[in-house]
């Protein structure tokens, strides 16, 4: 288990282990190796740069940390982030600040922005190590309210719930990071045509809003069915259903087929199958000093490679009116993934969200202009960014974030006891 540590403490904890990989005895070498490790992945942003001027020695063990570190963020990236609250008559907004605080997962009262009024709401609630969903559940069902999570916010958004819409607690499943429910059935008989009978479920897939995933699928032929606990059936619709998903939503619904239940039925015993997505893992920044000077350099971190290629200056733009001229510059990156699936397939624009901005010598921020796909493969893509500058790029330093690695997670599923319309 690794050690519990506050982000904002781990580089103080980091520095000292990783000077000790270089120490005169092999027990005080491994003592450090083993420490970072307990330290877990989220020390991986603190340790030196692939490139960093370190010995042979401890360039080694650094090598074997961060393949630890890799695998161990691969394998807790879907587990759902832990929520200790004691909450007794908390006000909403200090409950959710709390929450997203603990959790990382961005949450926005947007009541106002449905046009409700944002009444005071106190929450009461007693929680150790809590799972998100369930935790969020239970506020929501305290304050009436319920997600929306469609709103074009990186935040999940929160609005008032319907005046006859049912609590959300006890409804939907919990698998990690995810929350499924079944939100209708619908029953229908093709009186002409016996073979388009159907019986229709829509099952909502949520997650963490942490999270921003790039492919989401349900293989709707190994979704089955059993109705008042008689034989599996399989679903009736065996394609594979793969919706577009936008870079801010926060759930989806997926509409499935099932064979129609046999006469006087009354409810779905076990309705199972398995999403499958795809989500962009852990942010890193890469850094390139003085621009004026470096032309095709590589940077690796964990899972992706970050070449800048080049940086060109365009010709002036001399404003009208006196003003300065400003001289535009092209600045050319290529991204590539050890392993990307179909993250980086050509409809899918997720990559334009990665943020770029250059940090002038007195501090300032400089973001682009504009910005251009240059090419994009199964593993790779490139993209150039326009900036302008009056005095150049000298001592400038750009900084691109982007996802380390693509992750592949399965999401399995079974919802019971459905009451049949």
């Amino acid at each position: 288990m690794p050690v519990a540590v506050e982000d904002g403490k781990l580089a103080d904890r980091v520095a000292p282990l990783v000077k000790q990989l270089d120490a005169a005895s092999k027990a005080d070498r491994d003592a450090a190796e083993q420490g970072l490790v307990k330290l877990g992945a989220a020390a991986m942003v603190y340790l030196p740069a692939d490139d960093a001027p370190v010995s042979a020695e401890a360039a080694l063990r650094l090598k074997r940390i961060r393949k630890q570190f890799e695998q161990l963020e691969v394998e807790q990236f879907p587990a759902a982030r832990a929520v200790t609250l004691h909450a007794d008559q908390m006000p909403l907004d200090q409950a959710l600040a709390e929450i997203e605080r603990q959790t990382g997962n961005p949450l926005v009262d947007h009541r106002q922005k449905f046009g409700q009024l944002p009444g005071p709401v106190a929450i009461t609630l007693d929680v150790q190590d809590a799972p998100f969903w369930p935790v969020l559940d239970r506020l929501l069902d305290q304050a009436m309210m319920t997600t929306y999570p469609y709103a074009d916010t990186r935040a999940l958004a929160l609005v008032n719930r319907a005046p006859n819409m049912l609590p959300r607690a006890g409804r939907a499943v919990y698998w990690g990071a995810f929350r499924i429910e079944a939100v209708d059935l619908t029953s229908r008989r093709d009186l002409r045509d016996p073979s388009r009978d159907h019986f229709r479920t829509l099952i909502e897939l949520s997650w963490e809003p942490r999270f921003r995933p790039v492919v989401v699928k349900l293989p709707r032929r190994d979704v089955r069915v059993q109705y008042d606990d008689q034989a599996e059936r399989s679903a009736t619709d065996r394609t594979v259903l793969e919706p577009a998903i936008g870079s801010r939503a926060k759930a989806y619904e997926f509409d499935v087929w099932l064979p129609i239940p046999p006469h006087g039925s009354r409810r779905i015993s076990s309705l199972k199958g398995e999403f499958q997505l795809q989500i962009p893992g852990r942010e890193a920044d890469f850094r390139f000093k003085n621009l004026a000077g470096e032309r095709s350099l590589e940077q690796r971190q964990a899972g992706v490679t970050v070449a800048l290629e080049s940086v060109v200056a365009k010709p002036v733009v001399r404003p009208a009116g006196g003003q300065p001229a400003l001289r535009p510059w092209e600045v050319s990156l290529r991204v590539t993934f050890d392993k990307a699936g179909q993250a980086l397939e050509s409809h899918r624009n997720w990559t334009d969200d990665n943020p770029l901005w250059i940090e002038t010598p007195d501090g300032q921020r400089l973001d682009p202009l504009a910005q251009t796909t240059t090419r994009q493969s199964d593993r790779e893509f490139g993209v150039s960014f326009t900036f302008q500058r009056e005095q150049g790029l000298d001592n400038c330093t750009l900084v691109y974030r982007t996802p380390t690695a693509i992750i592949d997670v399965v999401v399995p599923f079974e919802l019971k006891g459905l009451e049949l319309p």
